[in-house]
This record gives C-alpha cells, structure tokens and sequence, in this order.
C-alpha cells in the first residue's frame, strides 16, 4: 500500500524497519548485482528502485529517512551492471517522480530564502538562516551531480529538461525587471531596505552562481546559452506557467539557438543577457553588482566552455577576425564603464563590489591568454579594461593622499598604510622566492568559490562604521593596494611567465594568483626580517645604554627554547635573567627598533643575547621620571619582568641618561614616520611609463611618474 495510506502512529514503527530492508536489499545488490537482480525483478518492475524513491519522496518521512533513501537511490544508479542500467533508462515514471522531486526541493529553498532576503539590508538572524540555506543549497547541488555522473543517457536527458522548465525558467524570470518597473539601487546603505523584486533578482543570481557547480557538462552548456546567448527563446515564460506541452522542448530549442536554427516564431534579443551586462556595468548599484559578477567569473573560469563559445558569448575579445586594435568584448566594455565611475565613499557593497570586478577582469585575461589567440598577449597592454584598472588605481591613490591632508587623517595616514598593508599581505605558507619572505596579498582567496556560501551578499550581518574622513581614507588606501596587485599580476600574464614576484597560473578553472610584498610595501608595512629573541646581536656601532628592570618581583616560569638563526645553536635564556630583575642589561637602539639584550659575559661586551625587541612604531609615548623612563607600547604581549600590561619602565643610573634615552627615542621616531610618509607618496605615486604597462617594483625606482590625470586621460 502508499504510505499515505498508513497512519502516522503506524509509519512510526514501519518506517524505520522499512528502510533497513531497502539498505540491506541496496547493498547485496550493489555487492553482486549480477546474482540478485534478475531475483528482484517481478514483470519487468524492479521493485526496489520503486519502493526506495517513493520512500524517499513522500511528505510522510522525515529528514533522515529520506536522506538515507536518496543515497540509495544514487548508489542503485552508479551500480555498473548493464540491466540494471537498462531497466532505469527505461523506468520514466520512476524518474519522473524522482526529478520532479528534486526540483520542487530546489525551489522551495528558493522560495524560502525570498521570503527571508526581503526586508532590511542589515540583520544578523536573517543572515544566519541564509547561510544554513546556501550550505543546504550547496548540499542538494551535490545530490544532482551524484545522480548525473552516473551516465544513464535518458536519465539525464529527462532530467535536464524538467530541471530546466521548473528551476532555471524562474529564476530567469525574476533575473530581469518587469515591464513598466526598473530595478532599484539597493542593498548600499545600512537603511535600505530590500522590495521583494530586487531581491528575487539578487536571489536568482546567487542561484546560477552555484549552478555552475554542476558537473554535467550539457546542462552547463545550456545554462550558459540561456544567460549569455545573444538571442532567447520566448519558451521561458512560458514554462513558467507551465504552458508547454510535449517532450525535450527547451532542449531542443536551446539547440536551435546554438546552431541559429529559427522555429516557429522566431528567436528574440535575449532580455536575460542585456540585463546582467547592465548590472555589471554598474547601473543598479553595487550591491546587485556583487553575485552578477561572481556569476560572469564562474563562466570564464569553467571548463566545459571553450573560449570559441566564451568569445560567441561576449564574454572574451575575438582575436580570429582581422583587427588593428585591441577588439573590446561587452564583458570588458562593462567591466570598465563600472571602474571608471568614481568611487569615493567607503560601504561594505562597495568594497566586495571592487574586489569583485577587478577578480573578474583577472580570470578573463587569465582565460585569454590560456586561449592562445594570437597576438593576443601583444595586445593585452591596449586593452581598455586594462586602462580601466589602472585608472581607478590611479583614482585610489590620488584620493588617499588627498585624505592624508585633511585634519584628523594626516596623524594617523601612517599607520592606516601599515595595517592595510599587513592585512592584504599576510603571512602565507609559501615564500617569496626572492625575498625568501611569507607574505603576499592571494587575490584567489575572495573569489566567486570563497564567497558562494557567504550571506553577506545577500544580508549583511552588522551595520559598518559611518563613512568619516579615517573610513574613507582606509578605503582608498585599501582598494589602492588591491588594484595595485591585480595590474601586477595581469601584466605578468600577459607576459606568459613567472615574474620574480608574481606566482601566477594559467588554468581558466583555478589558477593561484600571489602578489608578493616587494621591498617597499616590506618597509611600510615594517616585514622585514628581524633579529629573532634568543640570537645574539653584535652591539659593535649601535647606540647602547646601561639600565636595569623596573619589577621587583621575581618570576618563575622560564622563557621557552630558542634557536639561534645563525648558528643553529639551541639557547635557553639564562635563569639569571629571568629570576633577577636587578641584573644589569643594556637597551639597543636602533633608527626603527628598540632591543633589550644581555650581554653574554664580562669579556663579551661587544655582544648580547636579545630578550626582546619592540618596534618604534609600535610606541605610543614616553615619559621621564627621574631615572626611570617609561616607554607605553601598543599590541604588545607581557615579556618575562621587561614588558607588563603594555609599559616598559627602565631604570638608568643617571636622570641625564634617562632624558638622553628619552630625547633619542622621541627624535627617531619622528624622523621614521617622516621616511615613512616619503616612501608612502612613493608607493601611491609609483605605477607607469604609460597607462599601459606595469612596472615591476624593481623598475618603479628609475620611472618616472605618471600623475592620475594623466592616466585618466590616456583611458
């Protein structure tokens, strides 16, 4: 009997013990199939398959009863017994049934994360339930694979077709405005709130970003003649209201628009397309902008589309027809008409909308130069996009040293330069193979995969600072820095080589892109190598002083093993320093740090073992009593009796000692911070001989410099 028929108290019982029998069943089979199937056939009906999708499939299992009975319906169909394939390809109710199945689930997850997306842009329990949606989302996409890759022709080919008609037929009908009503610049500022349109439009987008994960090659090719042909066929909407009638329509209608083929009433201008070039050019705000550009970034980076097919798209320049400039596709055309927009005032739309575009524009020139188009790497250095990039580079530097001017901003400009640095260019597992440093800025690891289960795109969690004259410094200096390193890396592919510090690879699926920190962003951002604690510092030409801890108490946990660097010589600290405050150390300064080292014996007074040492950008005051001199220090933790709750306190013998100390501290600070803003205008002023070609750092310091307006004007 169908289980509806059961009563829920009675299903209770069943169930469970049911479901057992099919597993049990489903594994003798998948064991030894050719021993068991023909017993478990009863004419031409294949029980098993049947009873384990209408389990699976009926309102009256619950969550794990039908998990378990999908995976055994994927396990039945990857079995590789030829009449258990054959008996599938044949079942078209059962297969039905089961498409049907998976496509309502789809959309009724679409219709819940409508529901949820739409009301204020900022809310972190909405928030939280998108991102349990976009993981279950990214779940049921997995199942879809796992039925297709089974490779039973028919299966696949009915389930594409009703895929089609239920799921893609809706999304892209709310991926384009309505008539009479254009979409709404949204989702920008913290106060917006989302209209059920604009978010059904930001939804359908999320939707095919994850789409591309799919892995049957002809349901990808024509997901992506449905977004990116040039024409349409009129059958989507109609498949809306389910008004079709007949098998393998939009099947065979998409493959007339490939091979231009018209039937019937023709094929119309693909409203779908027009839209998400629309979108990506910067119309409907930034925050549309976001998934339609992770959307248009999955299409270049997968494999199943060729760049013959990317290039019929408009998604790549044509280099095969006869050219005397650089041929523009519409990608790039959009591309540009959004960076070339001012972009001044920080939001969080609008530093994932940047990020975004300038990650598109590298895996397209990534993909052209994998395409091996002749003449395309010479020309690459024309392109407008290129231009583009280097403008809103230029625009970005330009404004950040406008800000660095304003009061309130010129005080702290050094250090928003350093920590900006520091988080674009963190410490990596590889090394640079020239400056055998760790850090590079991976502008790969916010690209369109990272950020498909991200809610933010969708909601954001928490409100950002007010836009102020600091935030918008921060944003400019932070966006200078990122179209610094995508310009680097493009011009290094465009060169078909490895830079020596640029690692970058080709692949159009996944390509690895590191920007390595070069000497002067090293020197801002204060990475280069320093002595490590424990290692012995030669005191020969530095300027020393005698003094001795402020503690009294004395400690008893003794500081951790450390090796020497250059020796590879094990050094444990010596028991004296640690349980004697009163023991006699020197204070090494330096013009950009301040070491503490104890000299390692009577005789060796030109040598000394380092217990810690504090960067003079980390200090934040000084101040003289008597013969103690107290040293406040930020981001530090406690070292041993030296360093407690961010205060060093020194005790030097004589109060002329402690203000000589103090004046040269005060004094090597200043003059750093002066070097540094030097080396910072350098870095925002350093880019091109012409707006066409990137220097390499070890070619900024002998170029002469190209102001933004002279960038702009040769865009």
């Amino acid at each position: 009997l169908p289980l509806r028929q059961w009563t829920d108290p009675a299903l209770e019982v069943m169930i469970p013990v049911y479901i057992g029998l099919l597993k049990s069943v489903a594994l003798h089979v998948a064991a030894s199939p050719a021993d068991i199937f023909t017993f478990l056939t009863m004419e031409q009906q294949f029980p098993l398959f049947s009873s384990t999708i209408e389990v699976g499939i009926s309102p009256k299992s619950d969550s794990h009863a039908r998990s378990t009975c999908l995976n055994l319906v994927v396990a039945m169909v990857r079995i590789s017994h030829d009449p258990i394939r054959t008996w599938i390809s044949n079942a078209q109710t059962d297969v039905h049934r089961l498409s049907t199945f998976v496509c309502t689930r789809m959309m009724e997850r679409y219709n819940q994360m409508a529901k949820l997306l739409t009301g204020p842009v900022v809310d972190h329990l909405r928030c939280n339930a998108l991102l349990g949606q976009l993981n279950d989302l990214r779940h049921q996409i997995e199942f879809i694979n796992q039925l297709l890759s089974a490779g039973i022709k028919s299966f696949n080919v009915q389930f594409c077709e009703l895929f089609l008609r239920s799921v893609v037929a809706i999304l892209l009908e709310n991926l384009a405005p309505k008539k009479g009503r254009q979409f709404l610049a949204v989702g920008v500022s913290d106060v917006d709130v989302i209209p059920a349109p604009e978010g059904l439009a930001q939804l359908s987008a999320v939707f095919f970003v994850h789409l591309w994960s799919l892995s049957y090659p002809p349901l990808t090719r024509m997901l992506a003649v449905a977004l990116f042909h040039k024409k349409s066929t009129k059958l989507w909407k109609m498949a809306r209201y389910k008004a079709i009638k007949g098998e393998y329509v939009i099947t065979r209608e998409l493959n007339a628009i490939v091979q231009s083929k018209e039937d019937g009433g023709g094929f119309a201008d693909n409203p779908y397309r027009r839209e998400l070039f629309n979108v990506l050019s910067g119309e409907t705000g930034e925050w549309r902008l976001i998934p339609v550009s992770m959307l248009f970034e999955g299409a270049l980076a997968s494999t199943v589309l060729s760049a013959d097919v990317l290039k019929g798209f408009g998604l790549l320049p044509n280099f095969s027809v006869a050219h005397s400039s650089y041929p523009e596709s519409e990608l790039e055309a959009a591309l540009s008409s959004y960076l070339l927009r001012q972009h001044i005032t920080k939001s969080a739309a609008a530093t994932m909308a940047l990020e975004r575009a300038s990650g598109t524009a590298l895996t397209m020139f990534a993909r052209l130069v994998s395409s091996k188009d002749k003449g395309a790497a010479s020309l690459l250095a024309t392109s407008p996009l290129f231009q583009a990039l280097a403008t809103a580079h230029g625009r970005f530097c330009d404004h950040a040293l406008t800000c660095q001017k304003k009061t309130g901003v010129s005080d702290l400009f050094v250090d928003l330069t350093q920590l900006s640095i520091r988080s674009r260019y963190p410490k990596l597992l590889s090394r640079d193979p020239v400056s055998g440093l760790p850090y590079g800025c991976v502008l790969d690891k916010t690209c369109y995969r990272s950020l498909m289960v991200n809610p933010e795109i969708l909601v954001r969690q928490f409100r950002t600072v007010g836009s102020n004259d600091v935030e918008d410094c921060r944003f400019a200096i932070e966006m200078a820095l990122q179209f610094r390193a995508t310009c680097k890396i493009i011009h290094d592919i465009a060169n078909h080589e490895n830079n020596s510090r640029t690692t970058a690879t080709t692949a159009p699926a996944d390509f690895p892109t590191i920007d390595w920190a070069d000497d002067l962003l090293l020197t801002i951002g204060d990475l280069n190598k320093k002595p490590l604690k424990g290692t012995d510092l030669d005191l020969r030409g530095r300027m020393v002083f005698n003094f001795h801890a402020a503690t009294t108490r004395f400690e008893t946990k003794k500081l951790p093993e450390k090796t020497n660097s250059e020796t590879n010589r094990p050094r444990t600290l010596s028991d004296e320093v640690v349980l004697r405050p009163t023991s006699q150390l020197v204070l090494v300064l330096d013009p950009t740090d301040v070491f503490v080292v104890k000299p390692v014996g009577r005789r060796e007074v030109n040598r000394g073992t380092i217990i810690c040492g504090v960067s003079l950008r980390k200090v934040i005051a000084f101040a003289s009593d008597q013969e103690w001199l107290h040293i406040a220090i930020r981001n530090t933790e406690d070292v041993g009796f030296l360093i407690k709750n961010g205060n060093m306190a020194l005790h030097f013998d004589t109060i002329g000692t402690s203000l000589i100390v103090k004046q040269y501290l005060e004094r090597s600070q200043s003059i750093l911070r002066s070097e540094l803003k030097d080396q910072i205008e350098a870095l925002f002023k350093e880019w091109f001989d012409s707006p066409a070609v990137v220097m390499s750092s070890s070619e900024t310091n002998s170029a002469s410099s190209v102001s933004c307006e002279e960038v702009s004007a040769a865009s």
